[in-house]
């Protein structure tokens, strides 16, 4: 009874692990899918082409390396990811191939160590890329985007206040 509430709690914990590996590449999919469509509508569009001088084009220009940075960052720990996932899978099949039955916990064990492993490395590759990227964020918007938007109205309305 003991072994099969076990066996059903780290079933239900691959599972679990499965749905929200899954769900991470849906979400990196669609990120990039609405990143390249954004890309491709705003080639599409004059009006917003012509619209950027000065400070703006310095703003668009930063914000392009930095999504661009983003995504091969992503990109780079995402097949890091998937790497990792796929040694987790080979060391199950060589413990399965290799196990004798004088030795399931041993070969079990191993797996396990070998998962959670895989689930530190990848949890830590994947918050230091996203540190990263918000390092990234801030730093645009403290150096950019209050030069780009600062058009004076901040003394208008300081003006007005009075």
């Amino acid at each position: 009874m003991v072994a099969d509430t076990n066996k059903t709690q780290v079933m239900d914990m691959f599972e679990t692990m499965t749905q929200n590996a899954r769900k991470t590449m849906d979400a990196s999919r669609r990120m990039q899918d609405s990143w390249l469509t954004t890309m491709t509508n705003f080639n599409k569009d004059t009006d917003m082409q012509n619209g950027f001088s000065g400070p703006q084009a310095q703003m668009a220009k930063s914000w392009f390396s930095l999504m661009s940075d983003n995504m091969q960052r992503f990109s780079e720990a995402t097949m890091s990811c998937c790497q990792t996932g796929m040694e987790v899978s080979k060391v199950a099949c060589d413990v399965a191939t290799n196990m004798n039955t004088n030795d399931v916990y041993t070969g079990q064990r191993k797996v396990m160590d070998t998962a959670f492993q895989a689930m530190q490395t990848n949890m830590d590759t994947m918050n230091k890329a996203g540190k990263a990227a918000a390092d990234g964020w801030a730093s645009l918007t403290k150096t950019k985007v209050g030069s780009c938007c600062d058009t004076g109205s901040t003394k208008a309305t300081a003006k007005g206040a009075k």
